[in-house]
């Protein structure tokens, strides 16, 4: 699917959102969504593979580095909601940088809800006309993750038969920061009025001395069959690399080692 009839009933009619005269940025923007789309459409092949489905699913743009680990207690949260009676599908997103809308560089939680946000491309071009406004990225995941919010809990039903409850919950415990092209982190998040302080850490460059510093303290994800190997969605089960730009796990002591120290 090519992205440019999207963008000529977006941008082309109502501009960009962040006064990109080529509307380059926009385009940008629905490369991103397109991108998403296609990732939702393989986790749906891979389920029916599989023929069964999954409960849970984090979205995370790739443009941002987490300097703190990620809480359990949110899948925990979503799981007790799913298991549940009433059954609730939860999700959860940052409640800052939101730009008067919902922050659009994380979303957790129930699979229905967060992937339906990964299918925003599709709604785009609606949401520009019902409005009459440019697509802007916070503000739309707002309408798109709310709507689906009404239209679910009106109209839809859990497989018990029972009524459909989604929710979603602002959270305000999500380390994570803005990653530069060139390693950089982005210092200002640009706060709308109100938001709360954000939850940043000083770290100012994603280096392999600043990352060893951030994750000393991290609990390393250990593959319970084997104690001796660290597992973080690397193919290389003996390093974490591909995560941590350049760390290791060193199991006899404990912590995490730059390469090459």
């Amino acid at each position: 699917m090519k992205i440019e009839p999207t963008l000529a009933q977006t941008c082309g009619k109502r501009g960009d959102a962040w006064g990109d005269r080529s509307c380059g940025v926009t385009k940008n923007y629905l490369r991103a969504l397109y991108s998403q789309k296609r990732v939702k459409e393989t986790i749906v092949a891979h389920e029916h593979a599989r023929k069964r489905k999954y409960d849970i699913v984090v979205l995370m743009r790739p443009d941002v580095l987490f300097t703190r680990q990620l809480d359990l207690k949110y899948f925990e949260e979503t799981a007790d909601g799913l298991f549940g009676r009433p059954r609730a599908h939860r999700t959860f997103s940052p409640d800052w940088a939101t730009f008067y809308g919902f922050n659009d560089r994380f979303l957790m939680g129930a699979r229905d809800g967060v992937m339906h946000a990964m299918a925003r491309l599709d709604y785009a071009v609606t949401y520009c006309d019902k409005f009459k406004v440019n697509l802007h990225a916070e503000k739309f995941m707002r309408w798109v993750v709310q709507n689906y919010s009404k239209w679910a809990n009106l109209d839809m039903k859990n497989e018990d038969g029972t009524a459909y409850r989604f929710e979603n919950q602002l959270v305000h415990s999500f380390y994570f920061r803005r990653l530069r092209a060139n390693a950089g982190l982005v210092a200002q998040q640009y706060l709308t009025k109100g938001e709360a302080r954000l939850p940043i850490d000083t770290i100012g460059t994603c280096s392999k001395a600043h990352v060893a510093e951030e994750v000393e303290g991290w609990t390393p994800i250990v593959d319970s069959t084997n104690v001796d190997s660290t597992i973080v969605d690397s193919a290389d089960s003996s390093s974490v690399t591909d995560a941590f730009e350049g760390a290791v796990w060193n199991t006899a002591e404990k912590r995490w080692d730059r390469i090459g120290a």
